[in-house]
């Protein structure tokens, strides 16, 4: 019989994920299974596609150890994927090509459309650079791979194809292919006319929007989810952004998983002048979100992890560590790359850790190290969340932050400080499967609009506020970081 539980796909960038989350929002079941990739040696290392067949199994896998032998189907299914994810099938729904959002096997090619057709991009799509999008990878298709090419049929986000796979129906979410730049963003319909300039084949697949059901589960490889509703509920950070209660104009999600966008919502689609940020979709019909990325920080951490404790991740134990500095570090400033989000250019910048030398003095603690990394991330997010008001001229009336970097304490105390505003958060970190949830429910009748979904989710919240002395303090170290960053960047030209 039906359970009132919803089971969340979250496709994400680090790995695929299935949860349980009742009707609270709380997530009582998590199963996590790591992605796999096609090996292949024959490649370029741009290049990274998925083992999809290999992958499906694993899902499956995950799906049946999460729901476990109870005999309680969900009542929903809800599909979330990372962004640029895309499926590229023949007309028999074969997969002849499928890469997550770290394969640049289009960098050239995209570079050659960003050149031509950039402004075209970007004023059609509110995207740039075209290598991560779409455009960049058919035209890499067409250009290197002619006869795959010719077979080409189905263009799919990652959350689409694994719902045709649950349903054996083929349609696309808007959220998730606006992302992937197959969207006008202004009529909220395909971009045919901007493809057709770009002299590329995309397909239109119907487009079903995040609250409305794709079908019931008909695979024989899940079978006790079978006849359960699926509903795709658009793209990762958007749903984390109604996991964060975050579904009307000007509120702010910031969702600091292994990236760390900060998206804020606003009634029309704003692009920026300079083509610095990104304009998509929201899953209600009359919203937009305006995106500005402080970038891979979920990765940085990952590795500073492995690099600091030899492999093991200790993520408490940095917390632990950094929660032992003061503000500022001591002086230890670190530069990972993580700055304001700029489409309109792409490139290296040096980086690294900064401490005072000469070494007999004393070199940096990993507590030092461990906080000006942390302190790094609440600059970047700074940085582009001051972006985003200065750009769409529209001030935040809410922030709200969630995702895996919510777990630091750490981070949660010094975040509000360094904003210099008040932060809704909430006691568990993964607004993204929340969200998913909430989205899921609207879609079968449980609530009448997302807008209400995500403000039932407020007994879950509470709200931090900055510390005077310390958002004083940090505003000087804010600066200063602003300026080494600026000075150290360019000396790699």
């Amino acid at each position: 019989m039906a359970d009132d539980l919803i089971l969340v796909i979250d496709a994400g960038s680090s790995s695929i994920r299935c949860h349980l989350v009742d009707p609270a929002g709380e997530i009582t079941r998590s199963v996590s299974r790591p992605w796999i990739y096609q090996d292949d040696p024959d490649t370029s290392e741009f290049e990274r596609s998925f083992d999809l067949e290999a992958c499906w199994q694993s899902l499956c896998d995950a799906i049946l150890q999460c729901v476990g032998d109870s005999g309680r189907r969900p009542s929903a299914v809800a599909v979330t994927s990372q962004r640029q994810s895309l499926v590229f099938t023949d007309s028999e729904l074969r997969p002849i090509l499928a890469g997550p959002n770290t394969d640049i096997r289009a960098v050239f090619n995209g570079s050659a459309l960003d050149f031509h057709h950039g402004q075209l991009l970007y004023d059609t799509t509110g995207h740039r650079p075209a290598f991560m999008m779409a455009a960049g990878k058919l035209a890499w298709l067409r250009n290197v791979r002619p006869s795959t090419y010719s077979r080409l049929a189905h263009v799919l986000t990652l959350a689409d194809w694994l719902a045709y796979r649950l349903t054996g129906q083929i349609a696309c979410e808007p959220t998730l292919a606006a992302a992937s730049g197959l969207i006008d963003i202004r009529t909220r319909a395909w971009a045919s006319e901007m493809f057709d300039v770009l002299g590329l084949n995309c397909t239109e697949a119907p487009l079903c929007e995040a609250t409305e059901s794709r079908g019931t589960v008909i695979s024989d490889d899940v079978g006790p989810i079978a006849g359960a509703n699926v509903v795709v509920t658009g793209a990762d950070t958007q749903s984390g952004a109604v996991g964060s209660g975050v579904a009307a104009t000007r509120q702010i999600a910031i969702v600091a998983g292994w990236s760390a966008p900060v998206q804020m919502l606003t009634s029309a689609p704003i692009l920026s002048p300079g083509m610095k940020t990104w304009t998509g979709l929201f899953q209600v019909p009359d919203l937009w979100a305006m995106e500005s990325s402080a970038g891979d920080i979920g990765s940085v951490w990952r590795w500073l992890a492995e690099t600091m404790f030899g492999g093991e991740r200790d993520y408490v134990q940095m917390d632990r560590l950094a929660a032992s500095v003061p503000p500022g570090s001591i002086g230890i400033t670190s530069h990972f790359g993580l700055q304001a989000m700029d489409v309109s250019t792409v490139g290296m910048r040096l980086g690294g850790i900064l401490f005072p030398t000469p070494m007999t003095m004393g070199g940096p603690t990993s507590g030092q190290i461990s906080r000006a990394a942390l302190e790094s991330f609440a600059y970047a997010i700074r940085a582009n969340l001051e972006q985003l008001e200065r750009e769409s001229g529209i001030a935040a009336s809410r922030v709200a932050f969630g995702g895996g970097l919510s777990r630091s304490s750490t981070f949660r105390q010094l975040l509000p400080n360094v904003l210099g505003r008040p932060v809704s958060m909430f006691r568990q970190p993964d607004t993204t499967a929340r969200g998913s949830a909430m989205i899921a429910r609207t879609a079968i009748g449980e609530y009448g609009s997302l807008a209400e979904s995500a403000n039932d989710l407020s007994h879950l919240e509470y709200i931090t506020e900055p510390d005077p002395l310390d958002e004083a303090e940090y505003h000087d170290h804010y600066e200063y970081w602003l300026d080494v960053h600026e000075s150290i960047g360019p000396l790699l030209d």
